[in-house]
């Protein structure tokens, strides 16, 4: 018999959990198995870009080769994985995408970034949005599923350096970002 958790005995259909940990909690569990990410994170991952997050700057950022790089939809480098694009980019959805459920009421045409952690999307993931092709085609948006849960990888940032102030201002940001959170815990 399973332990039913709070919000379920209140009659929610879902919990969303924040946790908010120094730096030296985290370090503490870094390299911990893939099982107890798992088990501690409720089967749900995003890892948002960076400075410092995937390798991040100097590769200071360190998740390759950790649990948190199993469990994302996307490999990590082992470099400084961040890729500057001053004049600015924009993002191209993917046409294999144009029907998840994510995107649905987004926006086509995306404002401009500047910048992102390169990546490399897992075979099994699912890549909705990307630099453009003389950018790299670089992966933006990726999901995935990791066991029973879903994982997505947001290579850029979701406040001002990469995301300029008029991505912040753009129409879809904030329905984006409730899709994604919508998407990832349903």
């Amino acid at each position: 018999m399973g332990v039913e958790s709070p919000a379920k005995a209140n009659g929610l259909k879902t919990a969303i959990d924040t946790i908010i940990a120094p730096k030296e909690a985290f370090e503490a569990i870094r390299n911990a198995p893939t099982w107890f990410w798992a088990l501690a994170i409720s089967i749900v991952i995003t890892m948002i870009g960076g400075y410092l997050s995937f390798q991040g700057i100097n590769g200071a950022a360190r998740f390759r080769g950790t649990a948190v790089e199993e469990v994302l939809p996307v490999h990590i480098h082992a470099y400084d994985d961040r890729i500057e694009v001053p004049e600015g980019f924009r993002p191209v959805v993917s046409a294999t995408a144009a029907d998840h459920p994510l995107l649905a009421g987004i926006p086509a045409e995306w404002p401009v970034l500047l910048g992102l952690n390169e990546v490399v999307a897992k075979a099994e993931a699912t890549v909705l949005a990307h630099a453009p092709e003389d950018e790299g085609a670089h992966p933006l948006l990726v999901t995935g599923h990791f066991g029973r849960g879903r994982t997505l990888a947001w290579t850029t940032d979701i406040g001002p350096h990469w995301l300029p102030q008029a991505a912040l201002d753009w129409p879809g940001f904030t329905r984006l970002w409730s899709s994604l959170l919508t998407w990832l815990c349903g």
